[in-house]
């Protein structure tokens, strides 16, 4: 009975071990392990991470069709970001509607030059962290240049949208349909947009720390890593900085001593 028992168990280990190993999330590196966004794309798997390399990218029409995916741009030390994907004048570069889609991440991307919408979002529920979407615009019969969101609670944060152009009147973003609550955005940053296009369009909910300028300020005390906010990863870089004169960039009183 004890010897059977034991046999089960350490069985039932193996079989536990054995499926852990295959359902493990893997990354992968663009270029070096796939040459291009849509490579990573068409091998990724459920849980995976996309990790790109610093560079400017002309990948459009990216459709993730796996769940909880997520796709991260590099940044340098102080949090800059250095991954740009540029539609050069096409139309959508990331499109979450495909079945499995649900649960993807992006975050530090710059997402421009699209003449119709950057990210397209159809009843699924993508997170967009710390990307920068410019100079995107939306021709006649488009809303939404930078995000079109449809029934969805699509989170976004610590994003900075600028340089966005909308015919007749439309939006930066443009959220409606069945939730009552729509797009959720906080912590994020419009400015600068072309006269008479609306930042955001029907149903969102404002969860706080967003700022709406029509122009964008060129330097802002505090906001150490130039990203638009200033937030935790702004004191983060004055404490990794403190006391040490030879890292002056937090050194906002120019003093070469952090105090």
């Amino acid at each position: 009975m004890g010897s059977g028992l034991t046999l089960t168990t350490a069985g039932s280990i193996l079989v536990a071990a054995s499926l852990a190993s295959t359902s493990s999330a893997d990354t992968i590196a663009v270029p070096a392990d796939q040459p291009t966004i849509s490579d990573a794309l068409a091998v990724a798997a459920d849980g995976d991470a996309i990790n790109i390399a610093a560079g400017i990218y002309t990948d459009t029409d990216l459709m993730p069709s796996v769940a909880n995916l997520r796709i991260v741009g590099e940044t340098d030390a102080s949090g800059n970001l250095l991954v740009t994907i540029h539609a050069l004048g096409g139309g959508m570069i990331f499109g979450f509607g495909l079945i499995g889609s649900e649960g993807a991440t992006l975050e530090n991307l710059v997402l421009t030059g699209c003449a119709r919408i950057a990210v397209w979002i159809h009843h699924h529920l993508p997170t967009i962290r710390k990307c920068v979407f410019e100079a995107n615009t939306a021709a006649e019969g488009f809303g939404g240049a930078a995000i079109w969101a449809m029934s969805t609670q699509t989170v976004v944060e610590h994003c900075r949208f600028t340089d966005t152009a909308a015919e007749h009147g439309r939006g930066v973003i443009q959220s409606g349909g069945s939730t009552a609550t729509g797009i959720v955005i906080r912590d994020s940053v419009f400015c600068g947009n072309a006269a008479g296009t609306i930042d955001i369009e029907s149903i969102w909910t404002n969860e706080g720390g967003n700022v709406f300028d029509d122009e964008c300020l060129d330097v802002c005390i505090g906001d150490l890593n130039e990203d638009g906010i200033v937030n935790g990863a702004d004191l983060a870089l004055i404490l990794g900085a403190w006391g040490n004169a030879d890292r002056c960039r937090p050194d906002r009183s120019k003093d070469a001593v952090e105090s």
